[in-house]
Order: structure tokens, then C-alpha cells, then sequence
């Protein structure tokens, strides 16, 4: 997964194939089964040690490598930061990015979670959980190699719609920040 933290810090960690080719570092993450808090360890460690400065908000990609990628909206994400899920799948609709399902599907508990529960970041996670498909599941299997991960979600072309609608994103999101910050100057 990738966490692309608010104006403008990033922090990788891996958990699979499909995402390792976006990764830095090694990073235990989604639960098949038990205790959700037995999992995402790095995550939970970030959270209580930030070594940066409090983000806005963190987006987590995981899982993005698919055959055939899909991303509906994980409902945890639109629990802890609605607007911007909204803002992210509003603008991948704007780019005509027709892998953005603008329907919520899985409830994830990922690395997203943990920076929202401790450090209270508003963050969210766009996976493709049905990896590579709805019938057939690759996550945390022998499957999970870097050969059934698809040229299509490593092409530099779907790197380059993630990354525009990141960008777009955090352009929107820096011109709200500014636009409070003069309308709360003002009121002083």
C-alpha cells in the first residue's frame, strides 16, 4: 500500500504483489480473519509515532495492480472522510477513469484504519479487493505473486490516471485549506 498523506508527505509499505511495485519497505496489512488489531502493525506503530507533521488526510492504495482494476468506494474510508472520498471519486468521474465505482463495496480494515482510530488522520483506502475477481481471491495466497498481476495496473498510463486524480485532489483540497484560512483570518 501506498499512504499519501496530506500536503504532501508519503509513506509506503507493502503487503502484497499487486501493490509491490508502489512500495518502499516490507508492511504486514489486511485480515483474511481474527482480531482485526492483530494486523497492520506498521501502521499502528506510525500512528502512535508520527514522524512528521500532522497530515490533513491519508489516502492508502493497496491492491492496485489488478488485471482488470475496479475501485469502489470501502466503506470505512467513506465513514472516516466522506468528503474526501466524494472529492476523489467525483474526480476520477471528471477524468473519465471508468475503474472508479462510485458504489461502496467492502468494509476493510486496513492501514487506513489505525491512522484514523489513533492519530486521528481522516483517512481512506483505494483497493481493489476482488483481485482477480469477484469468484477468485489472490489476496495473501501463493496466487499473490508479482506474475498475476496485470501490465494494465502497472502501465505507466494507470499510474498516471492515479496519480493526475491525486494530484487533482490535493489541488482542490489545498484551495479549500487556503480559501478557510482566509475566511478564518478575516474573522479576526
Amino acid at each position: 500500500c501506498a499512504v499519501v498523506c496530506g500536503f504532501f508527505c508519503f509513506f509506503f509499505c507493502n503487503d502484497t504483489a499487486s501493490t509491490e511495485i508502489y512500495t518502499l519497505s516490507l508492511h504486514d496489512a489486511l485480515p483474511i480473519c481474527g482480531d482485526s488489531w492483530s494486523y497492520c502493525k506498521g501502521s499502528q506503530y506510525f500512528a502512535r509515532n508520527l514522524p512528521i507533521d500532522y497530515p490533513d488526510y491519508a489516502i492508502n492504495l493497496d491492491m492496485i495492480a489488478d488485471r482488470e482494476p475496479e475501485f469502489y468506494i470501502e466503506r470505512f474510508s467513506y465513514e472516516q472522510n466522506p468528503s474526501l472520498v466524494m472529492e476523489l471519486w467525483d474526480s476520477a468521474e471528471s477524468l473519465g477513469l471508468k475503474t472508479f465505482k462510485k458504489k461502496a463495496k467492502y468494509m476493510i480494515f486496513d492501514d487506513h484504519v489505525p491512522l484514523y482510530e489513533i492519530a486521528g488522520i481522516p483517512a481512506i483506502d483505494i483497493i481493489d479487493f476482488d483481485y482477480p475477481n469477484e469468484k477468485i481471491n489472490y489476496h495473501h495466497t501463493q496466487n499473490d505473486i508479482v506474475e498475476n498481476c496485470s501490465p494494465k495496473g502497472r502501465s505507466e498510463e494507470h499510474t498516471s490516471e492515479l496519480q493526475s486524480l491525486v494530484n487533482l485532489v490535493c489541488r482542490l483540497l489545498l484551495e479549500k485549506k487556503k480559501k478557510n484560512f482566509k475566511k478564518n483570518k478575516n474573522k479576526k
